[in-house]
């Protein structure tokens, strides 16, 4: 079983991700899609399987942790194993204190700007993940053949007691699952799903006899009895005085026993409250001790969140040194558009892409100004070729590219360029096969994004 492990997350100073990949579209669009604290979001991209953690930080507007994997041709069969896996893996970060930490009101906050900073940390993560889900390869099943009825970004919410049949089959669609954590089930959550509908069975009449089928259709005429008076006798008159008497007895003997037990009750009581009022002082003595032991900790925990304060400002001074030097403006993602008169325009694109003749992509970047400049930008598609019946799409020397050079005026602050609109090669238009779009600036790549034409 291949298993592709990521890491993702806001912590402050933008998007982060590592490995990064052509998914990035992915887990952004679950992360907008967050609503719970805790949730686990399955998204179904061809033969492709994401199950994907997502945490929000308690500090920290939009801040947030994510991170799962990624399977060819298996589904899960019940999410009670992830959420339990991706739950102790959470703690575990918490705990080790290098991605994430406490600050002092308790509450989970980031550790670091971006997951460059602990590289070692992220990559000893990914590993120990990755070997957990190949443990739990017993709960895979394989993957049914997708529904192509729906769109790939409808979106099916449920809680976490809903029935996993219908999360799984709701995740065999084209599409995004989101399970959210905490979140009791609603009606209207719940994805229309074509389920098989049973035969009905036939009724299977139990063989009576006649005369019972006659007997139950003929309705009974109520008998009226006939009493016969009778004499009543001297001592039948004293055997229900006696009987009278016995029972006043009982009654009396039941009512003594209430009271013994309702004063051995009350007893029992006051003793209990003389050892509480016995206890108080002891207990409160031991209350005193370990407030102190926990202000103790807390001040040490204090101390350690100052260093750690220290260390990541200077990563971050160190960060932006360096990209003044050598870029001024860092490119923090790299997408495309569909523009298309079958879709809706500025439709954002994912890593599968079904040609056509009247397709025409356009390419789109984020960016992070470190200062006003102004810099030449070229944005390089690379598309296969194909001679005659040959097709040499995956090898270098056959692939062709195409060049759009244009020059911007970087501003500080959260941008983005947008590059002209490519329908392809004139000649052969979109043939089926690999592509990529790649950033440059001067002899530097600063982003990459991979694609295939179905």
């Amino acid at each position: 079983m291949n298993c592709t492990v990521y890491l993702f997350g806001e912590f402050g100073l933008g998007y982060t991700q590592y490995p990064q990949d052509g998914a990035e579209d992915i887990f952004r669009h679950i992360a907008s899609r967050a609503e719970a604290q805790t949730q686990i979001a399955i998204h179904r991209d061809g033969n492709l399987m994401y199950y994907v953690y997502l945490r929000r930080l308690d500090e920290g507007e939009g801040h947030y942790i994510g991170y799962g994997f990624r399977v060819e041709g298996l589904l899960f069969r019940d999410l009670s194993p992830l959420f339990d896996l991706f739950g102790s893996t959470f703690e575990n970060i918490v705990i080790a204190d290098r991605l994430l930490t406490l600050n002092m009101r308790g509450h989970v906050v980031a550790n670091v700007g971006l997951l460059i900073e602990k590289r070692q940390e992220v990559e000893r993560l990914i590993n120990q993940l990755c070997n957990s889900v190949l443990a739990l390869s017993s709960q895979f099943i394989p993957l049914p053949k997708a529904i192509f009825d729906h769109l790939s970004t409808q979106v099916w919410v449920f809680g976490e007691d809903a029935d996993p049949n219908d999360i799984r089959k709701a995740s065999q669609m084209s599409g995004y699952t989101i399970v959210q954590k905490g979140r009791m089930q609603v009606a209207t959550d719940i994805p229309v799903v074509p389920v098989p509908i049973p035969e009905k069975k036939e009724k299977v009449e139990t063989d009576k006899p006649e005369a019972e089928k006659k007997s139950d259709n003929v309705k009974e005429e109520p008998i009226t009895p006939v009493v016969k008076p009778a004499r009543k006798s001297g001592w039948d008159g004293m055997k229900t005085f006696l009987l009278v008497l016995l029972l006043l007895s009982l009654g009396g003997l039941a009512y003594t026993i209430w009271q013994l037990k309702s004063a051995n009750q009350l007893e029992s009581e006051a003793m209990s409250s003389y050892n509480k009022v016995k206890m108080t002082n002891a207990e409160l003595h031991q209350k005193v001790t370990n407030l102190e032991t926990q202000l103790e900790a807390s001040n040490l925990k204090a101390q350690e969140l100052e260093k750690a304060l220290i260390r990541r400002d200077s990563v971050i001074t160190a960060l932006r040194n360096y990209y003044r030097c050598n870029q001024p403006l860092l490119a923090t993602s790299l997408f495309l558009t569909r523009e298309s008169p079958q879709s809706q325009p500025n439709t954002i694109v994912g890593t599968h892409i079904r040609g056509s003749n009247d397709l025409k992509l356009q390419a789109h970047v984020r960016y992070f100004g470190m200062e006003k400049a102004s810099i030449r930008l070229t944005l390089r598609w690379t598309y296969p070729r194909r001679v005659g019946f040959f097709d040499f799409g995956d090898f270098s020397f056959g692939t062709k590219s195409h060049d759009d050079v244009k020059i911007f005026d970087i501003e500080t602050g959260e941008h983005q360029l947008d590059f002209d609109v490519w329908n392809g090669d004139s000649r052969n238009r979109w043939e089926p096969g690999k592509y990529s779009v790649e950033l440059w600036s001067g002899n530097e790549c600063l982003q990459r994004k991979e694609f295939w034409v179905d």
